[in-house]
């Protein structure tokens, strides 16, 4: 491997086994001695409301247990996905001073833990990522808000952060990509799910056409189109008969499968603190046809990044017929052919 240089850290999300987690083949603990024997590290992410109880606050004892987890199984955490929903409460949503607070306690756990990195959600507005910035400055945790479907790095509401982070030039305040925000297609595993599940085939055509519309058109770039392309899915779906789930397509067609060229990613390499290599299933070729990877990591082979790269499988919610662990040492390997290409080895070794 002599004359390449050192790329970014291969890893894996603990959300790309969420299934199998939900369905209790395996325990938090199960979980991740799985995934180092497999090898999908030495990075990993944690989905914290999905995988921690108690969370923020699970306690001494279970902080102690998982740092000692990560030492024996030879991980080096990336990133903490942490929690900015504001609807926590049944009567009313949480006031920004609220969500500041429970923001600030989970920067603390993410610290306690050991990651470097917390992974946060596009609710948080620029305003309320500043106010956290002496939070991640205390506990040295770096935030980074997910650029995911049906955003990208252009759509103004990103563009607001990141003009914010660059004023303030703080080393704390960033972005988490998310490869989901940059697809080439509907996944041909969510179509033969549909297959399987009776969608007749001229529904599906016209989902597919739809879908090639708005891809000629680009990610919209506010909510009211946004909303008119989920209702053009939710119609279609109701005109064949399936009204009662019109939302679930809409949601799949407009909120998982972003239009955003991969080009657009070098607009914010220089705040990147971690990446959700999201991917949706592996083809016979060892290929994966939803995300363009060539051209998505040919931006980050340009940018000389060395930070870390979580495979994401997502493909999990339609497809139950795949193993996903399967999957991510598929996309894995991928990756690291391409990254050779460009001249990078990935670390695949803490």
């Amino acid at each position: 491997m002599s004359g390449l240089k050192q790329g970014h850290l291969q890893g894996a999300t603990l959300y790309s086994y969420t299934r199998v987690f939900h369905q209790r083949q395996y325990t938090l603990e199960e979980l991740m001695r799985e995934v180092a024997r497999r090898g999908q590290g030495p990075g990993l992410e944690v989905i914290g409301f999905q995988s921690i109880r108690n969370f923020p606050n699970p306690g001494d004892e279970f902080i102690g247990k998982f740092k000692d987890l990560i030492a024996e199984l030879g991980f080096i955490p990336t990133s903490l996905a942490v929690n900015a929903d504001l609807g926590l409460r049944r009567d009313r949503l949480l006031t920004e001073d609220e969500m500041i607070d429970y923001m600030a306690a989970q920067i603390k756990l993410a610290s306690k833990l050991g990651f470097p990195v917390a992974r946060c959600q596009i609710s948080m507005t620029p305003d309320v990522m500043e106010k956290l910035l002496p939070t991640a400055e205390k506990y040295n945790v770096k935030l980074g808000i997910e650029v995911h479907s049906h955003h990208s790095p252009r759509h103004p509401e990103m563009k607001a952060h990141q003009e914010r982070y660059e004023k303030l030039n703080s080393g704390y305040l960033g972005f988490v990509p998310d490869f989901g925000a940059t697809t080439v297609g509907m996944p041909p595993s969510l179509i033969e799910k549909y297959r399987k599940t009776g969608v007749p085939e001229d529904m599906i055509k016209e989902l597919l056409d739809l879908w090639q519309v708005h891809h000629a058109e680009g990610a919209p770039k506010d909510g009211r189109t946004q909303g008119m392309r989920m209702g053009q899915v939710a119609g279609i779906a109701a005109k064949y008969g399936f009204g009662e789930t019109a939302i679930d397509y809409a949601i799949n067609h407009c909120g998982l499968f972003g239009h955003a060229d991969p080009s657009e990613w070098a607009d914010i390499m220089h705040l990147v603190w971690h990446t959700h290599g999201k991917f949706f299933g592996m083809d016979a070729n060892g290929d994966e046809p939803t995300t363009p990877l060539v051209d998505i990591l040919k931006v980050y082979a340009d940018a000389g990044y060395t930070g870390s790269i979580s495979s994401e499988y997502e493909g999990f919610h339609w497809d139950n017929w795949s193993n996903p662990f399967d999957q991510v040492d598929g996309h894995q390997k991928r990756i690291r052919e391409i990254m050779k290409n460009y001249g990078y080895q990935v670390r695949t070794t803490a």
